[in-house]
């Protein structure tokens, strides 16, 4: 992905979905329920790389803006919006006629989301999930009696500055891809972080022996991702 000079996108109000700011933000229509308006404000920089800016590595989900749908907690959708999924701070921008710039929509106020892949065509669905006390967006891959969701993540590696013993003769500051999986058991709502191995899926489930046995007669291989959720569809039909 490449980046430019930055392009600020601020936040406007949207009905009671949208992140603002009650104070500090000129030209903001103010609501006259303070309530709608959260604390905190957050910019997204949308530009194409450039070396003397020092940055690399993917900062969204896709590169460009794709079509989706937001539903709302309490039933209110919207569909054919133009969306963009910014993995690094975990925030979904939208953009729609009649809207002057973009805006972040406020997490605490949605349900789901759906995108589609422009590549596979593919729809994708994410939820709101509780982790560790926190609201993330998570996409989820198997869903029945058991869960498997994925926290689509980037993590920044900042450029070696030669003040190490050993540098890494990184040049620039990296965006790396740190996803993570978590499984959720049919006989619980929490949801647990995993390594996509068998110690960590086998820690989980129950019925271990017949789950065993499952995976070699079919020669599973838990590090693939298709693989589980073959094995996850076996468990629930137990």
């Amino acid at each position: 992905m490449k980046f430019t000079k930055p392009l600020l996108v601020f936040v406007f109000t949207c009905q009671a979905c949208l992140v603002s700011s009650a104070q500090g933000v000129g030209g903001l229509n103010q609501s006259s329920d303070p309530s709608v308006f959260e604390t905190w404000v957050r910019t997204n920089s949308l530009r194409d790389f450039n070396e003397n800016e020092g940055i690399v590595g993917e900062l969204y989900l896709f590169e460009n803006w794709t079509n989706g749908a937001v539903n709302l907690i309490g039933g209110t959708s919207f569909k054919n919006l133009n969306l963009r999924y910014n993995i690094y701070t975990d925030e979904l921008i939208v953009k729609k006629e009649g809207l002057t710039k973009p805006i972040i929509l406020e997490k605490n106020k949605i349900k789901s989301f759906t995108v589609v892949d422009p590549t596979s065509l593919e729809e994708l669905t994410f939820t709101v999930q509780k982790v560790n006390n926190s609201n993330v967006f998570v996409q989820t891959i198997y869903l029945d009696k058991t869960g498997l969701f994925l926290q689509k993540s980037t993590k920044l590696i900042a450029a070696d500055n030669n003040s190490q013993a050993y540098g890494s003769g990184q040049q620039f500051d990296k965006y790396v891809e740190d996803n993570k999986y978590y499984l959720k058991d049919k006989n619980s709502s929490e949801l647990k972080e995993i390594k996509l191995k068998k110690s960590d899926v086998f820690s989980i489930l129950n019925k271990k022996d017949l789950l065993n046995a499952y995976v070699k007669t079919n020669k599973l291989k838990i590090k693939n991702q298709d693989h589980l959720v073959k094995l996850l569809k076996y468990y629930d039909s137990l």
